[in-house]
């Protein structure tokens, strides 16, 4: 195990471990010379039984990605061979495998996963051009990145191999159970370009459905077994992509992003159906109204019928497999409570649920706020009557849209929403003290750095850390939750790290700065330790990216206070 603070090769100095495996654990370091971050995965020479198989996968693991140049492959830029162990250092990746997501949302919606499906033909199609071929052979979930822009990554490049025309049968039978091609495991037959794409029809099973493909079946569960009102498209694709048959499969990656391209060709009767579940839902939320509330007078009986029904269309919402199916589910859910965040809380919980808060999300929530209630009145202006609940609805929208916001947030589109949380007077002491500097901070973005006619800056660095400091102080897993701590843990030390020069030359104190870190940290260590059980892959993930940004912001201080 390496040390924090171990300087390898004169250059690399080890910040954190981020992350272990079962031969390996891999490390987030800093390049002294280049102050460029990387990852740095060690694998131990005694960790392996069988050092000659180990020797052959690094070295065909790093051969190949040495020759690659593909913005979905990582780099690898340097390789030490110790004694005791080989370090391979490479592009340091920000972000969690489909596997954690996975195990977080235990299904991901088609829209999602056939952008993903999309862009992981474009790598395969990159592979299988090189001259030979390379067949990579594990494609899974554990082995693809997701960073926070949304943007997706094949790491791991431990089984794949070259293709040989020559040869008739794999020299070893490598692949992970449940993803693996049936040829794979088959003396006698060689993987080539269609084995690539059952690993990954298999992998957009298991993402779309929550389960692996059953090798032990002939024929597996269509994926609309597990998941009803899934796009036919999407499932003809799939089934066709994991056929036992290598010749009954997509012939090549190109083929294959082709049909997930254009899959509403492939859906029989589509736009029929589309607008018959459309008319369906209408009658049903019609007729649901009439019977709750024209059939009864509004007594304890029917108020509880109500109730029931606003939870059946948020359950309806978070089950539901498009945007589209959502917004109508929230749309019949505020229809029952107007007054009540519930609703538009459960929605913004599961546009950030994944870290962004994209525009598309965004423009969908405000679809709802800003929809007609009556001739008179809009959503919003019904939330209104019900000041609490607006406040705490405004207070977390601006903490989306500080934070969050196509992954990098929108301080300017925050500072209305924290204002009338903080003006309300229906928040906790600590949130409403926490909007006013967020408030403060978010009309900095626009000045800091930039002179006035005077020529110095219209916003000292020294005022902006002030602010920063103290929107991230106090306990705020207690005051709000854990996750909103996380979320102002993450963009405070990554500030930090952004602007340690700024704050120097402003002569702010590196005491504080590191007391601040400190604080975080010790956090860090006492505030998460019984999670949610919903949640809690996700803050371990939000968790891990805090301490490496801590790490980061701490190598930073000492560059820019040297004297």
């Amino acid at each position: 195990m390496l040390e924090a603070g171990t300087l390898l090769d004169g250059k690399y100095k080890i910040l954190s471990e981020i992350g272990r495996g079962g031969m390996s654990r891999v490390y987030l370091a800093i390049n002294e010379r280049a102050g460029c971050p990387w990852a740095v995965k060690e694998i131990r020479r005694e960790s392996s039984a069988d050092i000659e198989k180990l020797r052959t996968s690094l070295r065909t693991e790093i051969e190949l990605l040495k020759s690659l140049s593909h913005p979905g492959l990582p780099r690898i830029v340097d390789v030490i061979d110790k004694d005791d162990s080989f370090l391979i250092v490479m592009d340091y990746i920000r972000g969690r495998t489909l596997r954690d997501v996975l195990r977080e949302e235990k299904s991901i919606s088609q829209d999602k996963v056939r952008l993903w499906a999309i862009y992981l033909c474009d790598v395969l199609i990159y592979l299988h051009s090189r001259e030979p071929a390379i067949i990579y052979r594990d494609m899974k979930p554990e082995n693809i990145m997701l960073d926070p822009d949304g943007k997706i990554y094949l790491i791991d490049f431990g089984i794949a191999r070259e293709y040989k025309s020559y040869s008739h049968e794999d020299t070893t039978c490598l692949g992970t159970r449940g993803y693996a091609a049936p040829e794979q495991f088959l003396s006698g037959m060689q993987s080539d370009e269609r084995t690539d794409i059952y690993n990954l029809g298999a992998t957009i099973y298991h993402l779309l459905t929550g389960h692996m493909v059953d090798e032990r079946a002939y024929e597996p569960w269509p994926v609309s077994h597990f998941v009803p009102g899934i796009s036919g498209g999407i499932e003809e694709i799939v089934m066709k992509a994991i056929s036992r048959n290598p010749d009954d499969r997509y012939q090549s990656a190109a083929e294959m992003k082709y049909a997930l391209e254009h899959y509403r060709e492939l859906e029989k009767n589509y736009r029929r159906r589309a607008g018959l579940s459309i008319a369906v839902f209408g009658l049903t939320a019609a007729m649901a109204m009439t019977f709750i509330l024209g059939s009864f007078r509004i007594d304890s009986r029917a108020k509880d019928m109500v109730a029931s029904s606003r939870v059946d269309f948020i359950d309806d919402a978070r089950s539901a497999l498009t945007g589209k199916d959502r917004i109508m589910s929230i749309m019949g859910a505020m229809s029952l409570d107007p007054d009540s965040n519930e609703a538009l809380m459960t929605l913004l919980d599961l546009d950030t649920t994944d870290g962004i808060f994209s525009k598309e999300e965004d423009e969908d929530l405000r679809s709802v706020l800003y929809s007609s209630y009556d001739d008179h009145r809009t959503y919003e202006d019904m939330l209104l009557l019900n000041s609490h609940d607006y406040a705490v609805f405004a207070y977390n929208l601006g903490i989306a849209y500080f934070y969050q916001y196509e992954d990098f947030g929108s301080r300017q589109m925050a500072a209305k929403w924290f204002r009338e949380a903080a003006e309300s007077g229906e928040l906790s002491p600590s949130q409403t003290y926490r909007a006013r500097h967020l408030v403060t901070i978010s009309s900095y973005y626009d000045r800091l750095g930039i002179p006035d006619e005077t020529g110095d800056s219209q916003i000292r660095y020294a005022d902006y850390w002030r602010d920063l400091r103290e929107s991230a102080s106090g306990d705020i897993a207690a005051s709000d939750n854990t996750t909103t701590a996380l979320i102002i843990y993450k963009e405070t030390s990554a500030q930090i790290y952004n602007n340690a020069w700024n704050f120097a030359r402003e002569s702010v104190e590196k005491e504080e700065i590191e007391d601040l870190l400190g604080e975080i940290e010790a956090h860090l260590d006492s505030d998460f330790d019984n999670p949610d059980p919903a949640n809690k892959e996700r803050l371990e993930e939000m968790e891990k990216v805090v301490r490496a940004n801590i790490s980061l912001a701490r190598w930073q201080l000492e560059e820019a206070y040297k004297r």
